[in-house]
């Protein structure tokens, strides 16, 4: 009786040992971490540790158009406003974005009041993202806008009526997204559009913008 007591004994010394070997705590080789919810959409975490999805925002900025003699010397900025919707996942990202921009034609000697134009952009994007956290993109896209020309008073006499026309509109742009480890993004990007108008040749330029999304 002795000696199975003996031999039963160190068993149930062992034993104990052993289930400590083989519990896994947190933050050791094998331990499988589940990324928690975000709470605006975005449901995943890509390599690298940055948050994947959806997100929504909106940016403010300049708009210098091309200026050119067929383009009655546009040479003054105009304010840029857009609402965005970001559709993110690894090193991509898709953007769409509504906007506004208006100003006045500057310093045109044919006419004798600054006649002011807006237009309503709508564009679609793809861009590539070459950093983790803080990543510059570059990329492009296409897209329509409205562009609305006011009335203009001849220096000559008369008046050139105002018009309104739908222009195609394809795009460049390169840019900075900084926090992209975060559900919240700080955005800037620069960018150059292209559209042509039956009356005023080319009326693109180039935007400069600055926004958030989350």
């Amino acid at each position: 009786m002795l000696r199975l007591s003996a031999l039963v004994l160190p068993i149930f010394m062992i034993l104990p040992s052993l289930a400590a070997e083989d519990e896994i705590l947190p933050g050791t080789p094998g331990h499988i971490v589940i990324p928690p919810e975000v709470t605006n959409g975005v449901s995943a975490v890509a390599a690298g540790g940055i948050v994947s999805g959806v997100y929504y925002g909106g940016r403010f900025g300049f708009f210098l158009p091309f200026s050119q003699e067929n383009y009655l010397h546009f040479d003054s900025l105009a304010w840029r406003f857009e609402g965005l919707v970001n559709l993110e996942g690894g090193d991509w990202k898709g953007m769409v974005t509504v906007g506004l921009y208006l100003g006045e034609v500057d310093d045109n000697p044919d006419f004798d009041n600054d006649p002011t134009f807006f237009a309503i952009p709508f564009s679609l994007g793809a861009y590539y993202e070459f950093g983790g956290n803080f990543s510059l993109y570059a990329g492009g896209g296409v897209g329509f806008t409205i562009f609305n020309m006011g009335e203009r008073r001849l220096v000559a006499g008369g008046r050139e009526g105002g018009f309104t026309e739908l222009l195609f509109m394809p795009h460049l742009a390169a840019g900075l997204d900084l926090f992209r480890k975060k559900a919240f993004r700080l955005n800037a990007e620069l960018r150059l559009e292209l559209a042509w108008s039956e009356k005023l040749a080319q009326v693109g330029g180039f935007s400069l913008l600055f926004g958030i999304a989350f």
